[in-house]
């Protein structure tokens, strides 16, 4: 994606050179090793002014890197006041780890009932996603807390989903994706732009091994979820004020009509500086991408927001397992 927008996004150049720094890292380290060889080698010979000279070099670097420890230090003093971070119990983790249990099960559901709705099995070919689903709910205690549409969708017969179910369960993958991340099965959360393509192998890792899910006591950190919303809320308001400046939505006030097309024009054809939908900036998106970015986005900060509540103590997780 940054490749092809090199030419005219200077973010994307930018993700280019940390690439080419990664790339260049182990041939920088082989020319450190042959500079340290012809010093001890300068040394042996009785020219000693190689060896000075790789000597200044590594002690201008240590100064430098104590400059830079210093200025962080003195940089810490002055940052304001963060709130303690949480401290999650065994059995709220597990809460978690449930949740994005069943969300995995619909998902995975809802992307084999959009394969058969689209594809003719051979003969003797037998389908068996709501046997495994039912079965793993059940080994795990979960069947009994599901909500009464959750359980009547997926006891239905494979394949027998009515037009249009698939397509809202699949919405479940956003949050999943942030409650991966938040039990630390991912260490990477990425960006919603980045995000459009939908991804049912996450859901479908879950549901074959399961027990990832259930192992260690992690959880992600308060600041990193605190970021995460703001992302979210950013690419919402973002998606929501295009849609609103070229009437897919309605302002909830005329105030808001005013700011989102000002925002919308003031952001119009920047390149560098508007918010990416896959590999289009959101003002040169189509009306299709800007429904489905706001849709996400609004999701993420929903997901955001819940999880911060739960993992501070200010919500509780219910008892009953219900989504839809």
């Amino acid at each position: 994606m940054a490749l092809r927008r090199a030419h005219k996004d200077k973010r994307a150049r930018k993700q280019m050179r940390l690439l080419l720094t990664v790339v260049m890292t182990p041939a920088i380290c082989l020319l450190f090793f042959l500079l340290i060889l012809g010093a001890i080698a300068g040394v042996a010979s009785g020219q000693p002014g190689m060896a000075v000279g790789f000597a200044i070099g590594s002690v201008i670097a240590w100064v430098r890197s104590r400059n830079a420890g210093k200025r962080g230090e003195l940089t810490r003093l002055f940052e304001p006041e963060k709130p303690a971070e949480w401290m999650v119990s065994p059995e709220l983790r597990k809460k978690l780890a449930e949740l994005a249990l069943v969300h995995a099960v619909l998902a995975d559901r809802a992307g084999s009932e959009g394969f058969l709705a689209v594809k003719t099995l051979p003969e003797g070919i037998e389908v068996t996603t709501r046997r495994v689903h039912v079965a793993l709910l059940r080994e795990y205690g979960l069947w009994d807390r599901l909500g009464g549409e959750e359980k009547d969708l997926l006891l239905r017969p494979d394949g027998h989903w009515e037009t249009g179910v698939a397509e809202r369960v699949r919405w479940l993958l956003e949050p999943l994706r942030v409650l991966r991340w938040t039990l630390r099965l991912d260490d990477f959360l990425p960006t919603v732009g980045s995000t459009l393509a939908q991804d049912f192998g996450m859901a479908k890792e879950l549901v074959l091994e399961p027990g990832k899910l259930f192992e260690g006591n992690e959880v992600i950190k308060r600041a990193n979820l605190e970021t995460a919303r703001a992302a979210g809320n950013h690419y919402f308001q973002r998606c929501a004020a295009e849609g609103v400046k070229r009437g897919y939505f309605e302002a909830e006030s005329e105030k808001n009509a005013e700011w989102s097309r000002e925002y919308a024009d003031k952001m119009a054809g920047r390149q560098s500086d508007d918010l990416l939908l896959g590999t289009k900036i959101v003002s040169e998106a189509d009306e299709g991408t800007i429904r489905l970015g706001a849709m996400l986005s609004l999701r993420r900060l929903r997901m955001c927001g819940w999880l911060i509540g739960v993992l501070s103590g200010e919500t509780e997780v219910g008892e009953e397992l219900k989504f839809l």
